[in-house]
């Protein structure tokens, strides 16, 4: 029994830390929100009127299309300046790069965090780490030039 104490220990922590590090991602993504996002946009999305936009189920309609996720990494890896029109309101405010230093795991993993939290009833692909990555390398001067036109 003396010899197999250090194997159960051994087992006993292997196994936690699995459990511990499956639940990592889902509660960086929320500390990496209220850090990055949640400042200006509030814990519950829904935004500072005239300067930050809320964040809603449009996030979920870009997410279906290709140009508008592709704005959706820029627009958090690169920032934003100039005026905007969101569900008919001006906004006139900054968006620094908050999540420009983020690896592209973490990146998706917050981007798909926000997208459930604020369009849950949008079906959406979840953003890969691989995604991210390719979308980081395409080059852009200001990220409102990719904002998808069809919808504010």
């Amino acid at each position: 029994m003396r010899r197999l104490l250090p194997l159960i220990l051994f087992t006993q922590i292997v196994v936690a830390s699995c459990i511990a590090g499956a639940t990592e991602p889902a509660i960086a993504a929320k500390g990496d929100y209220q850090k990055l996002c949640g400042v200006c946009h509030l814990p519950d999305g829904k935004g500072i009127p005239g300067v930050f936009p809320p964040l809603n189920e449009r996030l979920g309609h870009w997410a279906n299309k290709e140009d508008g996720r592709t704005y959706l990494v820029k627009i958090v890896t690169q920032g934003m300046s100039g005026t905007i029109i969101v569900d008919g309101q001006q906004f006139s405010g900054y968006m620094p790069a908050v999540a420009m230093q983020l690896d592209p795991a973490p990146l998706a993993v917050l981007l798909n965090d926000v997208l459930l939290k604020f369009a849950p009833e949008i079906d959406v692909e979840p953003y890969t780490a691989r995604e991210i990555q390719r979308i980081r390398s395409i080059v852009v001067r200001n990220a409102k030039d990719l904002r998808p036109q069809a919808s504010s």
